[in-house]
């Protein structure tokens, strides 16, 4: 099990990775390049989701060298955090996070509340930067399973402010078996007796994820079949 962090050092790693991804370095100008050209990440959203970068040489722990997409519950307290090494190497570990339990919490949840509060609809992915990408184009009611197998308490956080669900897993066995459990669950839980939901499964083809389809399609395409 990984070892948790204080919530003091979080925040502090939280702040400065923050302000270090915008500073004049050849380390921050290469994970901005990652950010924003290689994965079309808008400026806006990386502040939002309070993105940021740690330099090789700042902490003796495993964010060291890594971007940071911290974690927060739907009510915005910063929970843990979530890492990516996006260089290549034999010994990389692209992700590295803290221990938490998955299955409490959806990525992105508390970012895209006013839109899901708003349109009364929200739209699960699996992966964050599914997420991220889907905030980039304007589909702010997106949030993530974080990779994790969907869970009751996960379809009801939804649930108290969205009447409709889109699913839009990974285009993969493992994304199919995903949706199938999200429907499970809104029969063993009775919670599909309520005639106010409605849950709808969006294919991905010809990509594989969410991310993906916005380079296959183009954004207009992106939020039309969303709609």
């Amino acid at each position: 099990m990984r070892e948790a962090l204080t919530d003091e050092r979080r925040s502090l790693i939280v702040e400065m990775a923050r302000e270090t991804l915008s500073d004049d370095s050849a380390e921050s100008s290469e994970a901005r390049s990652y950010l924003f050209s290689r994965r079309k990440i808008s400026d806006s959203t990386a502040r939002l989701f309070n993105l940021g970068y740690v330099p090789k040489m700042a902490f003796a722990t495993g964010v060291s060298g890594r971007l940071i997409l911290p974690l927060h519950d739907h009510h915005g307290k910063l929970v843990c955090l979530t890492t990516r090494d996006w260089r290549d190497g034999a010994h990389n570990r692209g992700h590295w996070h803290e221990s938490f339990e998955k299955k409490w919490y959806l990525y992105g949840l508390c970012q895209a509340m006013p839109a899901i509060v708003t349109t009364r609809k929200a739209v699960v992915v699996e992966g964050q930067f599914d997420v991220l990408r889907l905030h980039s184009i304007g589909v702010n009611n997106a949030v993530g399973l974080l990779g994790s197998k969907p869970g009751w308490y996960q379809i009801s956080l939804l649930l108290r402010e969205a009447d409709e669900i889109k699913l839009a897993f990974d285009n993969d066995d493992a994304g199919r078996a995903g949706a199938k459990e999200v429907f499970n669950i809104l029969r063993s839980s009775g919670m599909s007796k309520m005639t106010r939901v409605k849950v709808s499964v969006v294919r991905l083809n010809p990509a594989k994820d969410a991310d993906e389809l916005v380079d296959r399609i183009g954004a207009e395409a992106v939020k039309e079949r969303f709609e």
